[in-house]
């Protein structure tokens, strides 16, 4: 874990661009390859003393074809064949943070006719997964050098990959030219007693406190989007020091069956929410928390995992009205080199994290977060830019989580007991399920009569005692007092109708002998929720 620093910075727009309508590449209708059977982990190697060393793992998988049309499963160097990427993430201190390495991902290379999750209605030989039927790599295969290639090799929102001049092209060690890149396929050695395994640093695993899960995700040329969310799941694993070696104890039963979709789904307490750039990129998938500090301050937890985005991301943008203090902002990523850890910047309406060389690239998990002394507002969207130019939208949103739902404006007037008359909100965030948000004032004169303006838009009609802040249409003013401390509130009553919009609202109160007898708040945008 990290803290970063905040740069307060001029105001910065950031908007998703829509991107001209286009259809997803390459689709094979009727293709589907699910990944049916998490199977067990295989611990392989385990290097330097512990608790400071690093292991590395394999699974075992069983992808199934419920789709309607026979899938390609020929060996490299034909491209045409499926991708297995795999990852272990940990769920401590309220955050799930992904806690392997980016591995190298299995090449799918020949096809079983079994009949684990249907009955095989089309067997193969081999070079191609039929309709109905199964296929089983057990750990010991998903840890096969020969198969073992680099993610960044593969396009996971096509299924494509060039096999001229790639690892398998080159080998390991590499060969001399011109057999590096003639297509051929070299012999590959691992690099060293860890191998291109997934592998996990002991500190990351020594936690008896934390809950830790795997995943696997299957990348198929190819297939639609709407048939990709069974392609990936994960179940969770119990690791434990037997000092010598890593045991990762994979109960069976129910009570540790394979949940499909993003492992995300596993963060106790989050939400997870979704968003593709369009039809011309992958999925990144959001999940997001909130708790209540205690003191006036609401922490904010985001992980985003990117299953097949290309292109990956750059920046990270979430709301923050003006006014919101920000405080203890932190990023986790998949590696140990802190020079290349994001940076955040809060800008006039937003705190953005953004990236020189460390894009968020499929098969990753990153997480942000930070503290602010303002409640949690769903009305937000959050901003993913993407990194390497290509086909769509240079970014696209997602609804999130963010502080606020409220932003102040104008200038509040400091009256005859010289405190400023200032506007803020109180009992939660301004939804339609929460009974109690309500607009409050503080500073004001006390023990005095006040009337709240509720009003459509923002207005500046200036009077000899101060400006009114609110303007119609839908004017209305609501009578209430100051308690000895000069502060007001009123409860909100939100109905479905008023989801999307924004009111604005000020405080006026009475003050004898200050400006006119008034003493006016400055105003408060509210944007309703749902």
């Amino acid at each position: 874990m990290r803290r970063l620093s905040l740069r307060l910075l001029v105001p910065l727009g950031i908007a998703a661009t829509a991107g001209v309508a286009s259809a997803q590449p390459n689709v094979i209708p009727g293709t589907d390859v699910e990944l049916g059977i998490l199977g067990g982990i295989a611990v392989h190697a385990h290097t330097g003393a512990f608790p400071s060393g690093e292991m590395s793992l394999s699974m075992s998988t069983t992808s199934c074809n419920p789709g309607s049309v026979n899938v390609p499963w020929l060996a490299p160097m034909n491209p045409n064949h499926p991708f297995i990427a795999f990852m272990v993430v940990r769920e401590t201190g309220g955050r799930l943070e992904q806690i392997s390495d980016r591995s190298f991902l299995k090449h799918g290379f020949f096809a079983l006719s079994n009949s684990q999750c249907t009955p095989c209605q089309n067997p193969s030989n081999g070079t191609f997964l039929g309709v109905g039927c199964s296929d089983t790599y057990t750990a010991s295969t998903n840890a096969n050098h020969d198969y073992l290639g680099p993610a960044d090799e593969i396009d996971p929102w096509t299924g494509a990959w060039d096999p001229v001049c790639s690892y398998f092209d080159q080998g390991f060690p590499p060969v001399n030219p011109p057999n590096d890149c003639n297509g051929i396929k070299s012999p590959i050695s691992p690099p060293d007693a860890l191998g291109r395994l997934v592998r996990i640093h002991d500190f990351d695993l020594d936690s008896p406190s934390s809950s830790f899960y795997y995943q696997a995700h299957y990348v198929v040329v190819g297939e639609p989007e709407a048939n990709r969310e069974n392609n990936l799941g994960s179940r969770r694993v119990f690791p434990n020091w037997n000092g010598n070696q890593w045991e990762m104890a994979v109960p069976g039963g129910g009570g540790n069956a394979l949940i499909q979709g993003t492992v995300l789904r596993r963060w106790t307490g989050a939400t997870v929410v979704s968003a593709t750039n369009g039809d011309d990129d992958g999925r990144v998938y959001v999940g997001y928390r909130t708790s209540d500090n205690g003191n006036g301050t609401y922490r904010y937890e985001y992980a985003l995992h990117n299953r097949d985005n290309f292109r990956g991301i750059k920046s990270f943008s979430v709301p923050v009205p003006a006014g919101v203090t920000l405080s203890n902002v932190g990023f986790h990523d998949v590696d140990q080199d802190s020079q290349n850890d994001w940076t955040s910047n809060q800008t006039a309406a937003a705190l953005v994290f953004t990236t020189v060389g460390n894009p968020l690239r499929w098969n990753t998990i990153y997480n942000f977060w930070f503290d602010a002394d303002a409640p949690p507002s769903s009305c937000a969207q959050a901003t993913l830019e993407q990194f390497d130019p290509g086909p769509g939208a240079p970014s696209f949103s997602i609804d999130v989580v963010s502080p606020g739902g409220a932003s102040s404006y104008g200038t509040p007037e400091i009256g005859s007991t010289g405190t400023a008359a200032v506007m803020g909100t109180a009992g939660g965030a301004p939804g339609v399920g929460n009974p109690n948000f309500a607009v409050t004032v503080s500073g004001a004169k006390p023990n005095s009569f006040t009337f709240m303006l509720e009003g459509d838009n923002v207005g500046n009609n200036v009077q000899p005692w101060g400006t009114i802040l609110v303007a119609g249409p839908n004017f209305f003013r609501t009578i209430t007092t100051t308690n000895g401390l000069g502060e007001a509130s009123v409860v909100i009553p939100i109905v479905p109708a008023m989801v999307g919009t924004t009111k604005r609202y000020q405080y006026v109160t009475r003050d004898p002998g200050f400006g006119g007898n008034l003493q006016a708040s400055d105003g408060l945008e509210v944007t309703f929720c749902p």
